[in-house]
């Protein structure tokens, strides 16, 4: 057998062998859903976990509680500028902005 057809075989067991190979699967959880995720697995901890949650609640429901997965950086900044416009000051969403950067750290490093 060649080294071609030999690691072709290789390929095929272990491909049946790890999950590695297969694609992640898409996490469909909704930016709700892991908002209080983190809140039962970190943040009911301290001190202003509530007022965290019920400011990322807010956002979630204002940005139309997209998919977790699919909110990015483009989407923050137009649900910024129209806060913004709508008279909430910029300490405010500097705030918003860090609590959620912080609640996605927080996942990932729980490995969620």
């Amino acid at each position: 057998m060649n080294g071609y057809l030999r690691y072709e075989a290789w390929l095929l067991t272990n491909k049946t062998d790890k999950k590695d190979w297969e694609p992640k699967k898409q996490d469909k959880r909704k930016l709700n859903d892991l908002i209080n995720l983190w809140f039962e697995k970190h943040e009911q901890f301290l001190k202003s976990g509530k007022n965290r949650k019920a400011m990322l609640s807010n956002l979630a429901g204002k940005t139309g509680n997209p998919y977790g997965q699919a909110l990015n950086t483009s989407d923050f900044s137009v649900y910024r500028n129209e806060r913004l416009k709508a008279g909430t000051s910029k300490n405010m969403m500097n705030h918003e902005q860090a609590y959620l950067r912080a609640m996605f750290s927080e996942l990932i490093r729980l490995d969620e």
